[in-house]
């Protein structure tokens, strides 16, 4: 997370946006694994949210960090396989949900 937002201050945009995808897919690996001892292990990587809303219950924060994730997952199409490049926007929106779901992780391991 810390190289997105670094790759983020120095105009890098595809690439904090490429590391913010994956710091979210690392983390949720890590808290499932963590917590559960399970990783979501489909080709899908949508599939992972809904491993976490199945393994941590369909509470308002895990339905929201899990709608953080997802969000997240949606532009990882776009910057591993589109032509164009990502924006300014684009690279902030993504870590800014990354890092959204990384609080929830953080929340979610510190819960127990």
């Amino acid at each position: 997370m810390e190289s997105a937002r670094e790759a983020l201050q120095s105009g890098k945009y595809d690439s904090a946006a490429l590391l913010s995808v994956h710091s979210g897919i690392s983390a949720a690996d890590a808290l499932c694994v963590g917590i559960h001892g399970m990783r979501c292990t489909s080709e899908s990587h949508t599939d992972a949210v809904k491993l976490i809303r199945q393994l941590f219950g369909t509470t308002e924060s895990v339905s929201r960090g899990a709608s953080h994730l997802m969000n997240l997952l949606a532009g990882k199409h776009n910057v591993e396989y589109e032509a164009r490049l990502c924006t300014l926007e684009d690279a902030r929106r993504a870590v800014e949900r990354a890092e959204r779901f990384l609080e929830f992780v953080v929340q979610q391991i510190g819960s127990t």
